[in-house]
C-alpha cells in the first residue's frame, strides 16, 4: 500500500500491518466471531510468489477496511465520518 508521510511515498506492506498486536488480536477475534457462524472463514490469506503467477496477501472485506485505515489517519477520519454519516 503506497501512503505518504512527511511528504514523501512510502510503501506499507502487509507483514508489518499483520505484525502489530493489535492486528493480532483484531484477527483472533474475527476469527473466533465468524467461525462461530462459518466454519470455513479466513481473515487473511497469504500465497507465496509473485503477484502476476497469483502470489500475495488476500484480506476478507472484515480485515481490509482496518488495513485500509492504518497507513493514513486522514483516510481513518474519513472513513469514520462516512460511518458515522450513513448511521444517522
Amino acid at each position: 500500500m503506497l501512503c505518504h508521510e512527511n511528504g514523501k511515498t512510502v510503501w506499507k506492506k502487509p507483514a508489518e500491518w499483520l505484525r502489530l498486536p493489535v492486528t493480532i488480536s483484531l484477527l483472533d477475534t474475527l476469527t473466533k466471531v465468524r467461525k462461530f457462524h462459518n466454519s470455513d472463514y479466513q481473515p487473511v490469506i497469504a500465497i507465496r510468489g509473485n503477484p502476476d503467477s497469483g502470489g500475495g496477501t488476500w484480506f476478507h472485506e472484515d480485515v481490509a477496511i482496518e488495513y485500509a485505515r492504518w497507513p493514513s489517519e486522514e483516510f481513518k477520519i474519513r472513513c469514520d465520518f462516512i460511518f458515522v454519516s450513513v448511521g444517522k
